[in-house]
């Protein structure tokens, strides 16, 4: 009897909690996968913070020694600094993309939590997602830095913009989505994490390094019409985030998208409708990726 007076009493426990801590549960458990890696620490290590926080400051101390203790106060100099900033910045995430987020997948597969998550009503795609979100969410840090950097030049040579940040969003995010996206489709189609790191990279490499290296040459050698590095040049981050940092510091010189020279309003425009075209894609690679995670389960 007691047993029995006892069992609803607990079963009832959770109805008794307040309705903050009841929403929060409803929560995990409708969405299990996203809450526990968007839980994941930022930083691995407890070193790592440490290393971030002193290249932050090698950088800041090397920028303010360019601006401060340099013979000459050089600004086409320093819009050159603030384009490589972000460059690396852009260059540093894609590494980390492309092999980060291949092994995510293979996490679940190797501690056999596939098959434990689908036998509920978590979906291979809801796992896919859940595991895109979690790596954009750990990825903010490299191009926070990098555009720090380049927000401070602009403002030491009076070229800072707002659309600057916007811009940067625009470009960069986009484009993580996308490695991320093929990183977890090459991982659930591919046995190996570190197979699936290298071919990912690779095909980023690719597509924004060998193809408009490709495009230059026929331009050059075979004297074919510029216009065929449009569709190259649109959907590289790195040719779009120095059009960017060119625009909104040199006022004069203006906007590029691709070969040509445009305006404002038009590079916002083409920006906008390159990072659609990227999430598009990405898109794709979601389910191709849950398709590789419903056949990994299916064995």
């Amino acid at each position: 009897a007691p047993d029995a007076a006892t069992a609803p009493a607990a079963s009832a426990g959770p109805a008794r909690d307040d309705s903050g801590a009841a929403r929060a549960s409803a929560e995990v458990s409708d969405h299990p996968v996203l809450w526990r890696e968007l839980r994941k620490p930022l930083f691995r290590r407890r070193w790592h913070p440490w290393a971030v926080a002193v290249c932050v400051v090698g950088g800041g101390g090397w920028l303010a020694w360019r601006v401060g203790f340099a013979d000459s106060f050089d600004p086409e100099g320093l819009r050159g600094v603030s384009a490589m900033a972000m460059m690396m910045g852009v260059a540093i995430s894609v590494l980390i993309a492309a092999a980060g987020s291949t092994a995510l997948i293979a996490q679940e597969r190797d501690a056999r939590t596939l098959d434990d998550l689908l036998s509920t009503r978590v979906t291979p795609r809801e796992i896919v997602l859940a595991k895109l979100l979690g790596a954009l969410a750990r990825q903010w840090v490299t191009p926070a830095v990098a555009l720090s950097y380049s927000l401070v030049v602009g403002v030491l040579i009076g070229g800072a913009s707002a659309m600057m940040l916007v811009h940067a969003a625009m470009i960069v995010v986009p484009a993580l989505t996308l490695l991320n996206a093929s990183g977890l489709a090459a991982a659930a189609w591919v046995r190996k994490a570190s197979t699936a790191g290298v071919l990912n990279l690779l095909g980023a490499i690719a597509l924004w390094g060998l193809l408009p290296l490709v495009g230059a040459i026929l331009t050059g050698v075979w004297n074919l019409p510029e216009f065929i590095l449009d569709p190259v040049l649109a959907i590289n981050p790195f040719a779009n985030m120095g059009f960017a940092i060119i625009g909104a510091i040199d006022r004069q010189e203006g906007f590029s998208f691709g070969t040509h020279s445009v305006g404002a309003g038009e590079f916002f425009l083409l920006v906008g409708i390159s990072g659609l075209v990227q999430l598009a894609g990405a898109a794709g690679m979601v389910w191709a990726a849950a398709n590789g995670v419903r056949r990994i389960t299916s064995r």
